[in-house]
């Protein structure tokens, strides 16, 4: 997985939560291969990675919840139609890259609406762009995009 993601580019993450529940591995469990060490050292290098993108005019595509749908090893999750409170990860990198280039980062809220009669069907609806200079606090603008966010994925 790692040889794939980087071949494609895509910043990775780990979740701290994730080796939490590794640490103490139940019955059907492996013990993580990473640690809490590894885990700075890739967001670091995601944080990086993410604004070198944006640097090329690349688009950054980012998942707030910080978790899949599906995760064979590890959700907070309690259902597949459930949303989780937002990571402010995105307003990080956003910030970041405004810093490097000197020029305002649009946010673009997103979301996916999955409906199904005789086969799954996903409808992506995009929403306005959002700057960071338009709200006062990180926290704002991770609560606003995630209300937004809600909205166009009809929850």
């Amino acid at each position: 997985m790692k040889l794939a993601t980087t071949l494609a580019r895509w910043p990775v993450v780990l979740r701290s939560e994730a080796l939490e529940t590794y640490a103490n591995p139940g019955p059907c469990q492996r013990k993580s291969a990473f640690t809490a060490g590894d885990v700075n050292r890739h967001q670091r290098r995601a944080l990086s990675d993410s604004v070198e993108l944006l640097a090329e005019g690349r688009i950054l595509v980012v998942f707030p919840e910080g978790y899949p749908n599906i995760d064979p090893h590890y959700t907070p999750k309690k259902q597949p139609e459930e949303f989780l409170p937002f990571k402010a990860g995105f307003a990080v990198i956003a910030a970041a890259a405004e810093r490097r280039l000197g020029t305002k980062i649009p946010i673009i809220p997103t979301g996916f609406r999955y409906t199904k009669s005789h086969h799954w069907t996903a409808r992506l609806n995009i929403g306005e762009a959002v700057y960071s200079e338009d709200f006062v606090s990180r926290r704002l603008i991770v609560k606003y995009l995630q209300e937004r966010v809600a909205q166009l994925s009809g929850l």
